[in-house]
């Protein structure tokens, strides 16, 4: 198998999932199907292979990808006043004695968690940890 069809395989493995998967999520998936080596170097050239169909929107991995980032602007200050109040949001824990967290060392994981748990009002996030 070339690694264009393994592309597209792994296209079609985030497509079957009902949630974000992460890079090495879906790199034991294709070895578990046994269409790549489970290996360091295998998962490094998944990595590089999905990079320009990720760019481009055709498969979707979750955790950091280069996304140019630009700074928030509106065409009228209607547009602004629309934008605030769909993001508008008061701290869902506020007056509660206890909140719940969810901490991973692995930064991919929190796009996942989030969608898992976000609607349930449970915050997220990653933390420096061994690698």
């Amino acid at each position: 198998m070339t690694w264009a069809q393994v592309a597209v395989e792994a296209a079609g493995v985030t497509d079957e999932f009902e949630w974000p998967l992460t890079l090495g999520q879906v790199h034991h998936e294709l070895a578990r199907r046994q269409l790549i080596p489970d290996t360091k170097s295998a998962h490094r050239r998944l990595s590089s292979v999905l990079s320009g169909p990720r760019a481009c929107g055709e498969v979707y991995i979750a955790g950091p990808a280069f996304r140019p980032q630009r700074r928030l602007s509106w065409l009228s200050a209607d547009d602004a006043r629309r934008w605030l109040s769909e993001h508008f949001a008061l701290d869902p824990t506020e007056g509660q004695e206890w909140a719940v967290y969810l901490a991973t060392d692995h930064v991919p994981l929190v796009e996942v968690l989030d969608q898992w748990f976000g609607p349930l009002g449970v915050t997220s996030f990653a933390v420096d940890g061994y690698q």
